[in-house]
């Protein structure tokens, strides 16, 4: 048991040490950059999500939609405090809140493949 927990560690920080990379790609204001890794990400959820509702069934899809309907409202307000421009000036504002939407985005795709695993294994 504490072998599997070890590898879904060393697998969980793979994951973030990828998106840690693509987004220091993006580095220095690119917009457009940040734009589309946080579009990608988003994408990748929204797959993931689709392939989960695909396999559901009964009182599972009820819970799955209250659950993901809450996420989004989690989601909405997640990296909303980067968008003050006040509190950390435009080149915070430019660079960390698409980088944070980026990693909800790419931690909710982690979960939902999770979700899978357990619902269609």
């Amino acid at each position: 048991m504490k072998q599997l927990v070890a590898i879904l560690l060393v697998l969980a920080a793979g994951v973030g040490a990828s998106r840690a990379e693509d987004a220091a790609k993006c580095r220095g204001g690119d917009v457009r950059c940040m734009d589309s890794l946080v579009a990608a990400q988003k994408r990748n959820m929204e797959e993931a999500w689709n392939r989960v509702m695909a396999v559901a069934e009964g009182e599972t899809v009820k819970q799955l939609q209250a659950e993901h309907d809450a996420w989004l409202k989690f989601q909405a307000l997640a990296c909303s405090f980067y968008a003050d421009a006040s509190a950390f000036g435009d080149e915070v504002r430019t660079s960390e809140q698409p980088q944070c939407e980026a990693r909800t985005f790419g931690a909710r795709t982690d979960e939902l493949k999770a979700y899978l695993r357990v619902i269609d294994p």
